[in-house]
């Protein structure tokens, strides 16, 4: 605080913009996830959410933020319309901090369309799919621990109604611990028309690597990351 009780101001940067543009994407962005736009610092990044909550820009939810009464001024401002976070469900908040958790990554975020969005402008897709959201028409989701045998036919029916709404392929994210194994058998054995590819990736952070490959086609990274598990890294020559 300055004199008379007055806040010091606060000159947004390239990575406090950067920032506001994600929470405004994802409604809800984890405390942890924000790190990435600071250099992954430590505790830098908690110093400077806290000055863009004093300044209205950002507001604490839960152990998060979401966007504040300045910040999407700020945002419209430089042409970006935003949308207020409507629910007060815990269960509905958790599944949003999920999505950001995964998919708040460099390459990432910013090409990533939130199912909520998707579903406003393809008003085919049945509101409740479970679909988490998608990158460059590959439609992407979360086959949760818990879910039942009946509840993987749902998942099923889901992923036939995002192929029906022009999403050929489908990426399927599944809990990489043994006791959940049979819940991903369960959910291969399913037959399933209509998508042209699947792919079925652990939830973890090889798994989120070859996120990346699969979504952006940088198959040589992955062969790199293959050979440096089996060699060790610089132990070998790619010709």
């Amino acid at each position: 605080m300055g004199m008379a009780g007055k806040k010091e101001k606060i000159e947004l940067t390239e990575r406090d913009i950067e920032l506001l543009k994600c929470v405004a994407k994802f409604r809800i962005v984890p405390l942890n996830n924000a790190r990435m736009f600071y250099d992954n610092a430590k505790t830098y990044h908690l110093k400077r959410l806290q000055k863009l909550r004093e300044h209205k820009y950002l507001v604490k939810e839960g152990t998060g933020v979401k966007l504040g009464a300045k910040g999407a001024e700020y945002l419209k401002t430089i042409g970006i319309d935003t949308k207020p976070l409507r629910t007060s469900k815990p269960r509905v908040k958790e599944r949003i901090k999920e999505i950001a958790r995964t998919m708040i990554r460099p390459r990432v975020w910013e090409v990533f369309i939130p199912a909520w969005e998707i579903k406003g402008q393809k008003g085919e897709i049945n509101r409740k799919n479970a679909m988490w959201g998608a990158v460059d028409g590959v439609a992407i989701y979360r086959l949760p621990r818990t879910v039942k045998k009946s509840g993987i036919a749902t998942y099923v029916d889901d992923i036939k109604d995002a192929c029906s709404n022009g999403f050929e392929r489908i990426l399927v994210l599944y809990s990489p611990d043994p006791q959940y194994r049979k819940i991903y058998d369960e959910f291969v054995e399913k037959p399933l028309k209509g998508p042209k590819s699947m792919y079925m990736i652990p939830l973890n952070d090889r798994g989120l690597e070859l996120m990346e490959v699969i979504l952006f086609e940088d198959r040589n990274r992955w062969v790199k990351g293959v050979l440096d598990e089996i060699y060790g890294a610089g132990k070998y020559t790619l010709v």
